[in-house]
C-alpha cells in the first residue's frame, strides 16, 4: 500500500486552533485499528503494523505542509473506560522505525489528553465519536474518545456504586481548562454514529435489563433528548448526552457543533464511507467487527 494515497473522506475540521482529520476505509479498505501496533518490534515483524505506522507518519508529516511536520503522535489505549485524561509521561512505549521520522507513543490507558503544542493524538474508532475542545485564547487543545461508557458510568447506573472520579470524560476535559476560559471553549464531535441506528432495545435477550436501567437514567438524569423514538427502541444520541453534560459546566451551546457524520449509514456511492461496529453486528460481518476508522487531532 502506498501511504501517499490515503483518502480523507471528510477533509479537515478546525476547532479553535486544533486541526482534525477523519479517515475511513477508502477504496483500499484501510483498517485504522492499532491493536497490532504496540511496539517498535511490531513495525519490524509485521507488514500490517509497518504499513499502518507509515500511513500515520505520512499524514502527520504532510497535514500542515511539509515545512511544519508533526513528528510526535500519542495514541492512548481505550479499553478501561475510566473517563480520564492521560499525560505524555503516562505513555510507557515509544514506537519508532529507522526509515520514518515519527515517534508514536502507546500504552497509556485513558480516554484522551491535553494535546501538547506541535504534536497530535490518534484515536481508532468505530461508531464512538471523538470530542475536541479548544480555547482560541490560550490555544489549549483537549481531545478524547467519547463512547457511551466514557460518557456514562455504567457501574453507577447498574450497581448504584460510582466507579470513577468523573461521571463522564466531558467533565475531565472541561476541568482541564481554567474556569475563566469555559465560555470561550469550542467543542466539536466528529466521526460518530447517529441516534437512528444506535439502538438499545429493552427486550434484548441479553442486555434488555441493562438497557432499561440505562435509558431510564439518561431520561431522568441527563435529558429527554438523549433517547429518541421510544423507550423500547432505545435510540441513544451520544451528541445530545455530550451537549447536556457540557452546557451546565459553562460551555456555550452556540460553541458546540458536530461534523454530521453517521458511521452506520454514510456511503460513498454504494460503499460504506466508514467502518461501523454496529453495522457489522447487525449484518453478521464477523471480519469487520474489529476494524476501525482513524481520527487525528493536531495542536499545531
Amino acid at each position: 500500500m502506498n501511504p501517499t494515497q490515503v483518502i480523507i473522506p471528510s477533509g479537515a475540521h478546525y476547532v479553535g486552533c486544533a486541526k482534525v482529520f477523519c479517515f475511513g476505509p477508502g477504496k483500499e479498505k484501510n483498517d485504522w485499528s492499532l491493536n497490532k501496533l504496540q511496539s517498535s518490534q511490531d513495525v519490524v515483524d509485521s507488514l500490517t503494523a509497518y504499513v499502518l505506522f507509515s500511513r500515520i507518519q505520512h499524514i502527520a508529516q504532510t497535514a500542515q505542509g511539509r515545512d511544519q511536520p508533526i513528528r510526535t503522535v500519542y495514541a492512548p489505549r481505550l479499553d478501561d473506560w475510566k473517563a480520564n485524561l492521560v499525560t505524555p509521561a503516562d505513555f510507557p512505549e515509544k514506537v519508532t522505525h529507522q526509515d520514518h521520522p515519527l515517534q508514536l507513543f502507546r500504552g497509556a490507558r485513558g480516554a484522551g489528553m491535553v494535546v501538547p503544542k506541535n504534536t497530535a493524538v490518534f484515536f481508532p474508532t468505530a461508531d464512538c465519536p471523538v470530542v475536541i475542545m479548544s480555547s482560541p485564547r490560550t490555544k489549549q487543545v483537549v481531545a478524547a474518545h467519547a463512547g457511551l461508557r466514557e460518557l456514562v458510568d455504567f457501574d453507577r447506573v447498574l450497581k448504584d456504586t460510582p466507579s470513577r472520579p468523573n461521571e463522564s470524560v466531558i467533565d475531565a476535559m472541561i476541568a482541564s481548562f481554567p474556569e475563566s476560559e469555559r465560555p470561550f471553549i469550542e467543542l466539536k464531535t466528529v466521526c460518530g454514529i447517529q441516534r437512528v441506528c444506535y439502538r438499545h432495545p429493552v427486550d434484548h435477550p441479553t442486555y434488555g435489563a441493562q438497557n432499561r436501567k440505562l435509558i431510564h437514567d439518561l431520561l431522568i438524569r441527563v435529558g429527554n433528548d438523549t433517547v429518541h423514538s421510544s423507550e423500547t427502541a432505545g435510540r441513544i444520541c451520544l451528541r445530545s448526552i455530550i451537549w447536556y453534560q457540557a452546557v451546565p459546566m459553562g460551555i456555550k451551546h452556540t460553541n458546540i457543533s458536530s461534523d454530521g457524520v453517521d458511521t452506520y449509514t454514510d456511503a460513498i456511492g454504494t460503499a460504506p464511507a466508514w467502518w461501523s461496529h454496529r453495522r457489522a453486528v447487525d449484518n453478521e460481518q464477523q471480519d469487520n467487527l474489529t476494524k476501525r476508522n482513524g481520527v487525528l487531532v493536531i495542536n499545531p
